[in-house]
């Protein structure tokens, strides 16, 4: 029988194994979650470990279930990064439909709506993103795990923004 605190230490070996895999794969650095914009149409940026691989963005329709709007690939040229690990860049633009958007209402001086996207590798693996914005050096020179434990977002899905001075922008 396994004393508790030896399942709380074999609690957080898995948890720190599944952060290290989630780190060391790959990761979306843009966009942020929680960041808000004037338009529909968004930029998605990152990095994988993997050369030529495909990469999905999906956003969820407020009813529920996620729908791929745009597939992309990873680029062929490796960049050193942190511990030996090499990341292959991958950048698109995409636009969110309307029906992504769910209509939050008017606070203070503009009409806002929420959407919620994710990006999956080709393994179907959700990419994890950021809350802070994190530069090149950061994500090229420091350890994955801290970095993302400092400036990560916890959930495998980004909630971006769009601000109208319209009820209907779209």
């Amino acid at each position: 029988m396994l004393s508790s605190f030896q399942k709380k230490a074999a609690g957080c070996m898995i948890a720190l194994g599944v952060l290290a895999t989630v780190c060391f794969s790959g990761c979306a650095v843009t966009p942020l979650d929680f960041e808000t914009t004037t338009s529909t149409q968004r930029r998605f940026a990152g990095f994988t470990t993997a050369a030529n691989e495909l990469i999905e963005i999906q956003a969820e329709r407020p009813t529920g279930g996620w729908v791929t709007l745009k597939r992309t690939t990873t680029g062929d040229t490796a960049l050193p990064a942190y511990g030996g690990i090499r990341y292959f860049y991958w950048l698109t633009e995409a636009d969110i439909p309307k029906e992504f958007w769910l209509n939050y209402g008017f606070f203070e001086d503009a009409y806002y709506h929420l959407a919620k996207v994710r990006i999956l590798d080709s393994s179907g693996n959700v990419l994890y993103s950021y809350r802070d914005e994190v530069s090149s050096t950061e994500l090229l020179n420091e350890n994955p795990i801290g970095l993302w434990n400092e400036k990560g977002n916890q959930r495998d899905y980004i909630r971006i923004w769009l601000k109208s001075s319209v009820a209907n922008p779209f």
